[in-house]
């Protein structure tokens, strides 16, 4: 009987995390709304947010390389844009820098001897290997990024 009910709040905590998403919520808004309702920790709402985008994902048809592939066409396409702001412009760069690892944590050190403070990034194999190869080809297979041959 626990499982099932274990099983049911389950299944509700990952419809309301779906349902945030599509509503284009940020993660941290998601994350204090999940608060709000279940009293959940924030690596809780995190494990929650993986099942809704994973089942989001299955349901689209499209691999998670495909679904960044569209992404990164659509930042492109901001930056080339001539009518695009240059906030705009700023944003999609932002965003391409995050799909492609480029945000990644810093740590910062101390040094006893002479108290210098160094940045240690993080290693490159914590990113994803050959992401620009693949983003590349996955634009270039069907044609302009978006999942449709080119029709220029």
């Amino acid at each position: 009987m626990a499982t099932g009910i274990r099983a049911n709040r389950k299944a509700e905590r990952v419809a309301l995390a779906r349902q945030l998403l599509n509503a284009r919520w940020r993660k941290g808004r998601i994350k204090e709304a999940m608060n709000a309702k279940y009293g959940l920790a924030p690596r809780t709402c995190e494990k929650y947010l993986k099942l809704a985008r994973d089942q989001l994902v299955s349901e689209s048809g499209q691999s998670q390389l495909e679904h960044k592939a569209d992404a990164y066409g659509f930042y492109i396409s901001v930056i080339q844009d001539d009518k695009s702001t240059v906030r705009e412009k700023l944003v999609a760069q932002e965003r391409i820098d995050k799909l492609m690892g480029l945000e990644c944590p810093t740590q910062y050190e101390m040094e006893v001897s002479n108290t210098a403070v160094r940045v240690i990034e993080m290693p490159d194999n914590q990113r994803e290997p050959n992401l620009i190869d693949n983003l590349s080809k996955a634009r270039t297979h069907e044609g302009n990024g978006n999942g449709r041959p080119r029709t220029d």
